[in-house]
This record gives structure tokens, sequence and C-alpha cells, in this order.
């Protein structure tokens, strides 16, 4: 039996940048840099993937040609770039324990109370960029549907 390897269009790469810009735009993302990414060198076994690099903002957004025996249709590419997206807000979350550990262990007992200081900082950052999101998802649209009136949130 022939192996099926459907692959992605250039249209579906511009839908997929579009829709990756729309979900920025939604969750108020704006501090990041946006590379996009499209070739058969995406990782074989993603149909889209992210690298953030939360040092810099800056990340690579990839929509892989070939999905092998998924067929790629436009609301599947819509959805992983929603999902791509989303995957940048909680990279954080993901790769945090894992950093924390690995800095404690190569420090120096002085060190450790500034780590702690700084910890407790980044921990706030993680809240306050979900409550961000929250806001635009959730309390923008339900004040303006209370309030009869659209708002610009402003930082």
């Amino acid at each position: 039996m022939k192996k099926i390897n459907h692959q992605t269009t250039d249209k579906q790469y511009k839908e997929f940048m579009k829709e990756c810009d729309y979900w920025i735009e939604f969750f108020g993302m704006h501090d990041w840099d946006v590379i996009y990414k499209y070739d058969k060198e995406t990782k074989s076994d993603c149909y889209a993937c992210a690298y953030p690099d939360y040092s810099s903002r800056l990340v690579v957004l990839c929509l892989n040609k070939n999905w092998g025996e998924i067929k790629p249709t436009l609301t599947r590419v819509r959805r992983y770039a929603f999902h791509e997206v989303d995957e940048i807000r909680y990279y954080k979350l993901s790769k945090y324990p894992i950093d924390r550990i690995i800095t404690v262990i190569n420090m120096k007992q002085k060190d450790i109370g500034k780590f702690v200081v700084n910890l407790k900082k980044e921990m706030d950052e993680i809240k306050h960029m979900l409550i961000g999101a929250d806001e635009n998802r959730i309390w923008k649209p339900m004040y303006e549907k209370r309030f009869k009136c659209k708002i610009k949130l402003e930082d």
C-alpha cells in the first residue's frame, strides 16, 4: 500500500501566519517578535511548532509542509496556529520548574536569597501575563456587552 503524504499549500501557510498574528494580538502579546518558518525541516511528528526564547522575546512559529496521512484543511491549519500561539503563553510554565532546579543546584549558598526574590518576581510576571490575556479574552468582551460600547485596552 502506498504511503500517503499530504502537504500544506502556500495559501495555507499564509493563513497560518495570518491566524497566528490574530491570536498574538488577541492575547496582547505585543512584546514578542515573530519569525515564521515553512519547510520540510520542521519536526516530522509535528504539523506545526513554536520555539520561543523568553530572554529575547523572539519566537519561531513553524508550519510543516509534510502532514503525512492527515489532510491539512484550513480549519486544521487555523487550529494549529492557535495552538502554537497558546504554547508560547504556557511555555514558561512547562519549562520553569526544571530551569529553576538547575539554577539552584548550580548556585552558591550566598546567592540563594537573591534567587528567591527573583523567583517571586518571575512568578508574578507569569501570573500577570495570564491575567492580561484574560482581560483581553474575558473582561473586554464582557465589558463591551454589558455596557454596550467598544473599548480599546490601554497598557
